[in-house]
């Protein structure tokens, strides 16, 4: 009498597989279940677990040995990994050439953007530049005219002398005196 997990172990197959095998009539004949610690254990008895033999040994005749090379089932696995290993490196390499296009499209944005930095700093300098000019024929003139007016303030000061004006008063000190 062996176990679910016994006969799996023996026969190098999980115990999902050996599960599948027991049918309900499989289950009546053969199978029987034991109290455990942790609940209940299917037992199988000698004539079950020569059935699973049978079945298993019909489907998996010679198992390799270390000296021996893969089987077809392992080399059948082999090349589907193999496969989907391939598609993943496909379609990695179609995000990576799509990202270096959005990487140069992203750059060529960058030139232009610089450009016209360039172009706005250019404009702004030539603006400063030209306020600056027409700023500095004001400069000359204005000490000339502050030499008439002051020639024509002298003129009249001399001609009528104003009397002095008398300090203004803030609103406070008006108030209290």
């Amino acid at each position: 009498m062996r176990t679910i997990k016994q006969i799996a172990d023996e026969f190098k197959v999980s115990k999902q597989a050996i599960s599948k095998f027991l049918t309900p009539e499989f289950r009546e004949n053969h199978v029987s279940t034991e109290p455990t610690n942790h609940g209940q254990q299917i037992i199988i008895d000698e004539d079950g677990y020569n059935l699973i033999k049978g079945h298993y040994e019909d489907n998996y005749d010679s198992q390799p040995t270390l000296n021996e090379g893969p089987t077809s089932r392992e080399r059948l696995v082999g090349s589907e990994v193999a496969s989907l290993l391939k598609k993943q490196i496909d379609l990695q390499n179609k995000e990576i050439r799509k990202k270096n296009k959005q990487l140069g499209k992203k750059d060529k944005q960058i030139f232009e953007l610089h450009k016209l930095l360039d172009q706005s700093q250019q404009l702004q300098l030539m603006a400063e530049k030209k306020i600056a000019a027409l700023e500095a024929p004001k400069e000359t003139e204005t000490p000339a005219q502050p030499a008439k007016d002051e020639t024509d303030s002298e003129a009249v000061t001399e001609g009528t002398k104003k009397e002095p004006r008398p300090q203004k008063q803030g609103f406070w000190h008006r108030i209290f005196k």
